[in-house]
């Protein structure tokens, strides 16, 4: 992740969508898309409370959803932008609307220009992550509920980029990683939320 100046405040929106297992289940043995949602966006903000005053400059996803729901002339669910749109943008592509249009208001609540935008929240099993360059050996694969998939170990994958505001232009595109878990655990997405955390605001 790029790193910002200091006393620069920066909005992080929450997680937008997240993507289902190939059997169809959710990671970290989320009932729906909606509960992992809400799930890793609790993890997101209780790592930054942890960091306490150094993630000072962040505006966190919790903090985002209460001050909008108190400004409903806003116009904006902040858990419901045009997110999508990012899609398949690269560094330097200008943001399109009516996403601009969104976070413009978004980030006037809190006089920023700079935006986190989680985009899809995904999982990649040992095979992929060893494929990417995590070579740790994985252990067997077992079957069991939710499909062949369920007894195996991975990481969860957010995708994720950080817009300029003012400039309408997005200033970095990447994939942050958590920490290798079974594919039921909690921990995918704590080690997850610790790596956005740490790299946000070291």
């Amino acid at each position: 992740m790029p790193s910002l100046p200091g006393g620069v405040p920066v909005v992080l929106l929450p997680v937008q969508s997240a993507a289902p297992l190939p059997s169809g289940a959710w990671p970290a043995g989320a009932s729906s898309r909606g509960a992992l949602l809400e799930q890793v966006n609790a993890e997101i903000q209780f790592a930054f409370e942890e960091l306490g005053p150094g993630a000072a400059d962040w505006h966190t996803p919790q903090e985002i959803v209460d001050l909008a729901a108190r400004n409903p002339t806003l116009g904006v669910e902040p858990r419901r932008v045009a997110a999508s749109l990012l899609q398949g943008t690269v560094k330097g592509d200008r943001v399109p609307a009516p996403l601009h249009g969104q976070l413009r208001r978004i980030s006037a609540l809190f006089d920023t220009r700079y935006m986190m935008v989680p985009l899809t929240l995904g999982w990649e099993p040992d095979s992929t992550a060893a494929s990417a360059g995590d070579t740790t050996p994985s252990p067997d694969s077992a079957a069991g509920p939710g499909g062949a998939e369920a007894g195996t170990t991975g990481r969860a994958a957010l995708d994720m980029a950080l817009v300029d505001i003012r400039r309408g232009l997005v200033m970095w595109r990447g994939t942050l990683y958590g920490g290798r878990a079974p594919r039921d655990s909690p921990a995918l997405l704590a080690t997850l939320a610790a790596r956005l955390a740490e790299g946000a605001a070291p």
